[in-house]
């Protein structure tokens, strides 16, 4: 479920502590917006959105703010994926080619019989 803080500097859990408010006005964070994402019950990540202005979240955009959490969480499994798959592609080329030029009969398999 995404957290939504209309204004960090009036924030109970900002605003007693110096140095977040510090940090936040540093930032020129005043409004936030996380949602975290979690996959098999655990925590993976967290899409993080601010604004420098005090506002309220509507409805539309935390839910916009959900939808490209998960779909970002996708494309980087994807990715994830795509970059192993590259791998064992790699390792499985090499083994084969090793294999190949290891071994009598395939490695004299395009060369005419002695």
């Amino acid at each position: 479920m995404p957290v939504a803080t209309e204004d960090a500097l009036n924030d109970p859990w900002i605003k007693d502590d110096p140095e977040k408010v510090a940090f936040y006005t540093s930032s020129n964070v005043r409004t936030i917006l996380s949602a975290p994402l979690l996959k098999k019950g655990k925590l993976v990540a967290i899409f993080y959105v601010s604004s420098s202005q005090p506002r309220v979240w509507p409805a539309e955009d935390i839910a916009l703010v959900r939808d490209v959490a998960d779909r970002t969480w996708m494309a980087v499994e994807k990715a994830r994926t795509e970059q192993k798959l590259r791998e064992a592609q790699e390792r499985l080329r090499l083994t084969a080619g090793t294999s190949r030029s290891s071994h009598p009969l395939l490695s004299n398999r395009d060369e005419p019989n002695s």
